[in-house]
């Protein structure tokens, strides 16, 4: 099963680092409580903090965006998001809980694709992957540092992960951007932009937190992308939507510092060590 469970622990691994820089996330927050299973965000409004007019959020310009969106996300210390990719040939669902503080990123995740479900939970430094039948419903222990297991070497470690965004210079990645108006995503009033991303300039403000890994991921991408994205009147990221080669991604963000977002790592009797995986077959 050597090649599901790469490709299991490839596009988790993918996946977390797209979406953790495309928010740019900070380990602010209060403390890494621990709880459990994700789930889709609720219907959760905001309550307004960046300027806003009687319709919704106020309007931002190109100088301002990425500045106040950063801003915004980094002051989250709970979160949840979902994303889909749909159109391809294969078509990808991940849920995730998002738990962030000065010592520890916690995230807890479920992935399908292809009829196949993966449960991750990153916690203390580790990796716990649950590929349902493929691990007999428990949780692979994996520690990102362990030269030993060939598991480890598709994912990167999770401090990068957390640390993914925190420093990076949008500002040239950002071509241009243009408000079409204040739309409802969720329940929430957002202000609807469409940005056009200078790719090559994206991926070197990243690649430096991600070791490379997001020069991989996006080498196939042309020089420059549009996407859509909407913030709410804090300025943090309710939703993104974007195309490539006739696949569409929709990422949606919910339940701000909401307390019921919570990670725990799996219990002892649930977990197994790699080496207890075939990872030959």
């Amino acid at each position: 099963m050597r090649a599901t469970t790469r490709a299991f622990a490839v596009g988790s691994a993918a996946a977390l680092a797209l979406v953790l820089t495309a928010c740019g996330t900070d380990s602010a927050g209060g403390p890494a409580e621990t709880v459990s299973a994700t789930s889709a965000p609720s219907d959760v409004a905001s309550d307004p903090g960046q300027p806003s007019t009687p319709d919704g959020p106020a309007e931002l310009t190109r100088e301002q965006f990425v500045d106040v969106n950063q801003q915004a996300m980094q002051e989250v210390s709970r979160y949840r998001y979902t994303m889909s990719a749909t159109g391809g040939p294969n078509e990808l669902s991940f849920a995730y809980d998002v738990v962030l503080d000065d010592e520890d990123t916690r995230v807890g995740m479920t992935m399908t694709s292809q009829g196949m479900e993966a449960t991750t939970v990153i916690a203390d430094g580790m990796y716990y992957m649950n590929l349902g039948e493929l691990s007999g419903n428990k949780y692979v222990i994996i520690d990102p540092a362990d030269t030993q297991n060939p598991l480890a070497s598709q994912l990167p470690d999770p401090q990068q992960l957390a640390q993914a965004g925190q420093n990076a210079q949008f500002d040239d990645a950002l071509v241009e951007l243009e408000a079409v108006g204040v739309e409802e995503i969720a329940g929430v009033p957002a202000m609807h932009y469409t940005m056009t991303l200078d790719t090559a300039a994206y991926v070197e403000a990243m690649s430096g937190n991600l070791g490379g890994m997001l020069e991989d991921a996006m080498a196939q991408l042309p020089e420059t992308m549009t996407s859509d994205a909407w913030l709410d009147a804090e300025g943090r990221t309710v939703q993104t939507v974007s195309e490539f080669q006739g696949v569409t991604t929709t990422m949606t963000f919910g339940d701000w510092d909401d307390e019921s977002v919570t990670v725990e790592v799996p219990p002892a009797d649930e977990l197994i060590d790699w080496q207890d995986v075939d990872t030959t077959a």
